[in-house]
């Protein structure tokens, strides 16, 4: 059984076991898993355009003491990983957190490569704090490397672009090293729809649901999340959708002005997916979820052109 790409509510089925909203990476790789494991699963995506933030940015996973990076010649182990995140994010994960996270990178970084059509590659660039206890000279973090889409029909029209990277994969970019890129590559990935760095873990991760027979459908926004003695119910205008389990991965508020002014200390420019704008965060609470770290940003300064537009 192979899984569609979908458009409009019309499309989303009447019941399933766990429904994904959202299509970044969280999203997909949490289908993915769902659908390992025996369940039905659909994806719903509000955008017309599949990937959410995960598309428009780099993709580049952190992961200390991997097998990957190990077979590229960087050493590295899970103490020395452990005692970086404890001096970079101690004061807002606590060490059972970060036990966990370092057991379960290396894991789950196998599991996409072995089980899954994303194909990562470890960098030669050093953590950001190379000071810090633990920091690594290279190899935590992974590149995408491009990701084709024609096998999949519908696919490369899907995926949104990025809203300011090149079609180069991190690693062309560092090699290149301050030098014009090659306009005939860029022209060849743009005419048959590869992708790189984000987009082309988004790619492989749709391209991977479909493998599993899990439809993709876009262009639906859940308006209502409510508990039923099944499960949930999920409203889409005038559709509704039953589901065991749902999974809120609808990225940020950051577009989002009220949630913006309600949760940041100061104002922000997004360069994100202009569709992040709290839905799943505002489901979530209207259903009786708590929240943390909602001061917390991850951010760098940006140029904006005053003519430009994305969305």
């Amino acid at each position: 059984m192979t899984g569609r790409l979908l458009i409009g509510a019309e499309n989303l089925p009447e019941g399933v076991d766990v429904l994904v909203l959202g299509s970044g990476a969280a999203g997909l790789v949490a289908a993915l898993r769902a659908a390992d494991a025996g369940a039905r699963v659909c994806v719903a995506e509000k955008a017309d355009l599949l990937g959410g933030t995960t598309c428009a940015g780099g993709g580049v996973i952190w992961a200390p003491a991997t097998a990957r990076a190990a077979r590229a010649g960087f050493r590295d182990n899970t103490a020395a990983g452990r005692a970086y995140l404890a001096a970079s994010s101690g004061h807002v994960m606590d060490a059972g957190t970060i036990d966990w996270y370092v057991e379960t990178a290396a894991a789950a970084i196998e599991y996409l490569t072995s089980s899954t059509r994303v194909r990562l590659a470890p960098l030669a660039r050093p953590d950001y704090r190379g000071e810090w206890p633990g920091a690594a000279a290279g190899g935590r973090s992974l590149d995408n490397e491009p990701f084709d889409p024609a096998p999949f029909p519908g696919l490369a029209e899907a995926l949104r672009p990025s809203s300011y990277f090149p079609l180069l994969t991190m690693a062309e970019r560092d090699d290149l090293n301050g030098r014009a890129p090659d306009p005939e590559l860029l022209a060849e990935r743009r005419d048959r729809g590869v992708r790189t760095m984000g987009g082309a873990l988004v790619g492989a991760l749709v391209a991977s649901c479909l493998d599993r027979g899990i439809d993709v459908v876009r262009g639906v926004r859940a308006g209502a999340l409510e508990r039923t003695g099944f499960g949930w119910r999920i409203g889409f205008g005038g559709r509704a959708v039953s589901a065991a389990a749902v999974v809120l991965a609808t990225g940020g508020f950051e577009w989002n002005p009220r949630l913006r002014e309600a949760f940041l200390a100061f104002p922000v420019t997004p360069i994100s997916a202009p569709s992040n704008e709290g839905d799943g965060l505002e489901l979530a609470l209207e259903a009786g979820a708590s929240v943390a770290d909602m001061t917390a940003i991850w951010g760098v300064p940006v140029l904006t052109p005053p003519t430009q537009t994305y969305d």
